[in-house]
Order: structure tokens, then sequence, then C-alpha cells
């Protein structure tokens, strides 16, 4: 049986507290956020005392241990039967998808789909096939709301938007216009997921995958694909969160993707330390804020702070 409210209101602030606690241990706060560094750095950090790096990771995955723990309690089901839609981007690790789906278990959401980007998108051509697509579809569907004149992976993310989420809190059921976009991705190869139609979703969560080569060209690519699908499904859905690993943060795709603007600003909201359980919570918390109408960049490198408010 659920705790009553009054109970479950005591309880939030110490989840809050012990999540705050495992976060300053497990995503970066203080000297354990540089393991793989040297232990005479890590010891001029916490004043000659010795740590060593396989301490510094039985710390991580202490830290870790305990935000999974205190998950649950501060979540409180805040997303109670709530559609999220998570789209993976090339080379994402299987692991870290799979843990950002199970925390928006524990927040009560409902994930309706998975949908993959293709290779495709990041090959030689893909912007020529994401153009002509877009402009066909478009010329199809005229009623989509989707700016036609875009360019061109802003576009794709406004259509993979009204294929896979909503702008309504409850979500949508798919329409032949919907279908006929969803349909049309995956025979392009652009995306891939269901073949049967599934109610399109109020969240997003997109999961950023492995940094490119240092190839000017191809980053380049990359944060082209990566920031116009998000400010596309940004439009289209009452929130969209990204979640990237801590590099990516620091200095990867995810920090450059921030610098465009403020979270409020580009419609779509972030997370870094997607690699560890930790920065999966913080991903959860990310979508409640979302649900609330706030938006932020979270976790080690975010400009918002380590660690989204709690449910109120």
């Amino acid at each position: 049986m659920p705790a009553p409210v009054s109970v479950r209101r005591r309880l939030a602030p110490a989840a809050a507290a012990v999540l705050a606690l495992a976060v300053g241990i497990a995503v970066g706060a203080g000297p354990l956020s540089d393991v793989g560094t040297g232990t005479e750095q890590l010891a001029a950090r916490t004043g000659g005392e010795t740590i060593t790096d396989a301490t510094a990771r039985r710390a991580l995955d202490a830290g870790d241990e305990l935000a999974v723990a205190a998950a649950p309690g501060l979540y409180d089901d805040a997303l109670a039967d709530t559609g999220v839609a998570l789209v993976v981007m090339p080379g994402a690790d299987p692991e870290v998808v799979d843990g950002l789906r199970r925390q928006a278990d524990a927040a009560g959401a409902v994930v309706t789909a998975t949908w993959e980007v293709g290779d495709a998108l990041l090959a030689s051509g893909g912007t020529a096939l994401v153009d002509s697509l877009g402009r066909r579809l478009l010329a199809q569907q005229p009623n989509l709301p989707v700016d036609a004149d875009a360019p061109a992976y802003e576009r794709l993310g406004g259509l993979l938007g009204v294929a896979v989420a909503s702008t309504r809190p409850t979500g949508q059921e798919p329409v032949p216009a919907t279908r006929t976009v969803a349909e049309s991705l995956r025979t392009a190869d652009l995306v891939d997921g269901p073949t049967e139609p599934r109610r399109r979703a109020p969240l997003v969560l997109v999961v950023l995958g492995s940094e490119p080569p240092a190839d000017a060209e191809l980053e380049a690519a990359g944060d082209a694909v990566a920031s116009g699908l998000l400010s596309g499904l940004g439009e289209r859905s009452v929130a969209t969160v990204v979640a990237g690993s801590t590099a990516s943060g620091a200095e990867g795709s995810l920090q450059r993707l921030r610098a465009t603007g403020s979270a409020g600003d580009r419609g779509w909201s972030s997370v870094d330390g997607a690699e560890r359980a930790s920065g999966r919570v913080l991903a959860a918390l990310a979508l409640v804020q979302g649900v609330d109408g706030v938006a932020g960049d979270w976790g080690t490198s975010g400009a918002d702070g380590a660690l989204p408010r709690a449910p109120r």
C-alpha cells in the first residue's frame, strides 16, 4: 500500500539530501571527480592523504548505490503513466540506454518506444537525403506543424517529433499523417523503431552516442545532426532532455550543444554523467522538471548545478 501523503512529504527532503550526497560523490564534486589522475594529484587535493584510483572508484560506486537507493523516494511517482520516447544517437552505450529506461520506469513513466538514429545521417550525402525527404514529406502532408523552410536537420527533428512526441501532457494517438512520417523515416534508414504505431509521448529522452573521431568535419556534422534533432523534438514535445557522458559535458559534443544558448532559450534540457547510475537518476529528475515547465543544464558541467530540484 502506498505511504500516506504526509509520510511521503517527510521522506522527500530526506531522499533529496541522500541524493545530493550521492551526486556529490558520484557525479563529480571534490577530488573524486578525476578518477584516472595520478595519486599524487589526488593526494594534493585532499591535504596530503593518499587516495588510490581503486579507492576513488569504490567511492564513486558507493555514490551510485546511494543515488539509486534514494531515487524512488524522491521521484514519488512524479511521472506516473506519463509517456517517454527514447531517441538513441549512433554509438550510444546499450547499458546506459537500459539504465535510463529503468530510472524512467522507477519514476512511474511509461517508455512508449525506442527510436535509434541511423548512421545514414552522418554518412556522406546524408544532408541531401535528409533535405529531399523532408521536403517531400511536407509537400505530401502540408498540414504537419513543421516549418518547411527550416534547416534540413531541424526539419527532420520536427518530423521525428510529430511521429513520436506530443505537446499534450497526456500524449496522443498516432494518426495517418504521423504514421506516414514514421514509416518514411524508417524506410530511408534514418531512424529505426517500432513497425507498429505507438502512442506519441509528451516527454523525449535523447541519449548521446560516442564522441566522433578527432576530425573537424565529422565533429561539425555530428553537432549539426544532434542540434537539429533536439531543436525539432523540443518544439514538438512537452519536454525534451538529452543525456551525455561526463566527458561529453566537459569538452565534447554535449558541451558544444550547451554552448548554443541557455536551456530555456534552446527549448531542451541536458544532463551529463549518464555513464554512471547517479547521472541516470539526474536524467529522470530532469524529465520531472520538464513536466513542470522547467528547463536546465545539470551535472558536473551543468550551468544550473549538479542536481535538479526535487519534485514538489
